[in-house]
């Protein structure tokens, strides 16, 4: 993959190899559909006190965005484009600039709260849809 050759090789400490994964545009956008996942597998697993109609409206919305947000990133960014033959085996290692331990936990966790304003947007569209 093109991600991981341009940003990670066998000589990077793992947590740097890690981090190399969001370290790019195209692995920023990767991590932002794991953690929209991951906060719709919450909604689903946690919401069982509420009522099953408004559950399933709310995770529809979520799989709405979830689906809008996979085709956009794979028809403009694609972060699973093949490499070609001739790249070597080793990748080019992390921008120096990147190699801090500020991006093993910033991305992450802004992302986390960024994606997370997609449940209360969910909750929000689906009471809207009912009138409650």
């Amino acid at each position: 993959m093109v991600l991981q050759n341009a940003n990670s090789n066998s000589t990077l400490p793992i947590y740097y190899r890690l981090s190399a994964v969001w370290g790019s545009h195209e692995g920023s956008l990767l991590l932002w559909i794991w953690l929209l996942t991951v906060w719709s597998s919450a909604v689903a697993l946690l919401s069982k006190h509420f009522p099953q109609e408004a559950v399933a409206r709310v995770l529809g919305i979520m799989g709405i965005i979830s689906v809008g947000f996979v085709l956009f990133v794979l028809f403009t960014s694609n972060p699973f484009t093949r490499t070609f033959p001739d790249f070597p085996v080793d990748g080019k290692e992390l921008n120096p600039m990147l190699q801090d331990v500020g991006l093993i936990f910033h991305p992450p966790l802004l992302y986390m709260g960024y994606v997370g304003f997609s449940v209360a947007f969910a909750f929000a569209i689906a009471s809207l849809m009912t009138g409650k």
